[in-house]
């Protein structure tokens, strides 16, 4: 029996129909790609986010009703999707990265950029997901504990575990 892989659900959102068109048909040569909805503005951006529960969304940043800078500001953090910025304008990557944007595609859509895109997302989407980033720490030093517990190792109980915040060294 032939195992079937989930594919990325996909929302595009662009005021311009001849864009969306245009990534649409750049898209679905993708076959682990599930176009679920296209939106002409940022109120049917956002009901088309909390419907459909995209993985991915490709979203323009001028459009009518709510931009897309605004759009992102609106979601919960914690369930938001991977938002790809698609826009004729470069002034806006900073504001992007700002709002936890995925990745920032300048208009006309390069179809090589676009595949590195969907490349780094689904290495992304395939990893499983571990818990928040204090979980994942508490595991990790649950095990390093474990691992180093007396009798285990000649080195003793471990006392602390220096962490580096930016760039300076924190113990």
């Amino acid at each position: 029996m032939k195992e079937t892989v989930e594919k990325m659900r996909i929302i595009i959102v662009d005021d311009e129909p001849p864009a969306r068109k245009g990534l649409r048909k750049m898209l679905e040569k993708d076959p682990e790609i599930e176009i679920v909805g296209e939106g002409e503005d940022g109120p049917s951006a956002l009901q088309l986010i909390n419907s459909k529960d995209p993985d991915i969304v490709f979203l323009d940043i001028q459009m009518p009703g709510m931009n897309g800078i605004e759009l992102l500001r609106s979601l919960p953090e914690d369930e938001m999707p991977s938002i790809v910025f698609v826009t004729a304008y470069d002034r806006y990557a900073l504001q992007a990265f700002e709002v936890h944007a995925t990745d920032y595609l300048l208009k006309p859509i390069n179809e090589n950029r676009l595949k590195e895109t969907l490349k780094r997302i689904k290495r992304r989407l395939a990893r499983p997901s571990r818990g928040s980033e204090t979980e994942r720490l508490i595991a990790l030093m649950e095990q390093f504990a474990e691992d180093h517990r007396p009798g285990k190792t000649k080195d003793g109980p471990v006392e602390r575990i220096p962490v580096r915040l930016g760039r300076k060294p924190v113990q």
